[in-house]
């Protein structure tokens, strides 16, 4: 791995694994603004501790692991997998994503993110199973 994609490993594994939030701050700029979690919405240092706070009420801690990932200068892109368990139904869960990160130094100052969240509350069991192809083929989710 290189240096970049290591330091993306070790925000998945402190943070989100272990749940050490103080380690946003060590990694994070204060000005960056995480894109691509929500539409519309740029998630702050202080936004993204309240996420994972919120994410890891409704599971076991996740464990990600970066697939495949490409540095280009100040670039990371990583394609990634998150495993955990569902807590409601101890259901296994898995979902991937990517994330484009730029960083200065050793701290991200710029981060898209794409996974698939409709995938993931589906298997958190607050979406029904198939809930894309439902949605295709023009029902509601009432």
């Amino acid at each position: 791995m290189g240096h970049k994609t290591d330091i993306l490993q070790r925000w998945y594994d402190q943070v989100w694994t272990l749940g050490r939030l103080e380690v946003v701050d060590e990694l994070f700029a204060a000005e960056t603004r995480a894109s691509g979690i929500m539409p519309d919405f740029a998630v702050d240092p202080d936004d993204f501790k309240k996420l994972v706070t919120a994410v890891c009420a409704l599971c076991t801690p996740p464990s990600a692991t970066i697939l495949r990932a490409h540095e280009d200068g100040d670039w990371l892109s990583a394609h990634i997998e998150v495993r955990t368990t569902n807590l409601a139904e101890t259901r296994d869960v898995k979902v991937t994503g990517m994330a484009f990160v730029r960083f200065q130094g050793d701290k991200m100052v710029e981060t898209y993110n794409n996974f698939d969240f409709l995938n993931f509350f589906e298997q958190l069991g607050q979406l029904p199973d198939g809930s894309l192809g439902l949605l295709l083929a023009g029902s509601r989710l009432d």
